[in-house]
């Protein structure tokens, strides 16, 4: 059995990995053309503004970028 993780942790741990590189994941609402643009999740770069990836699924991310180890998995609320 894994051990879950909310949706919340993730991406607060997401957020302060990828700061270093100057990136930030924003969650869109789903009434707003960044979502239908997008998606749910969209990578941000912070010195430009600029959407840098869009349409990811929030555990592999977590998974490629190491904050997700093999005995956890997310937790949808």
């Amino acid at each position: 059995m894994k051990t879950p993780i909310s949706e919340r942790a993730l991406l607060t741990r997401l957020n302060r990995k990828l700061k270093a590189d100057g990136i930030i994941i924003r969650r869109n609402r789903s009434d707003t053309a960044a979502f239908k643009e997008f998606g749910r999740w969209c990578a941000i770069d912070l010195k430009t503004n600029a959407v840098t990836a869009g349409n990811f699924e929030l555990e592999d991310w977590g998974r490629k970028h190491g904050v997700l180890k093999e005995f956890e998995e997310l937790r949808l609320d």
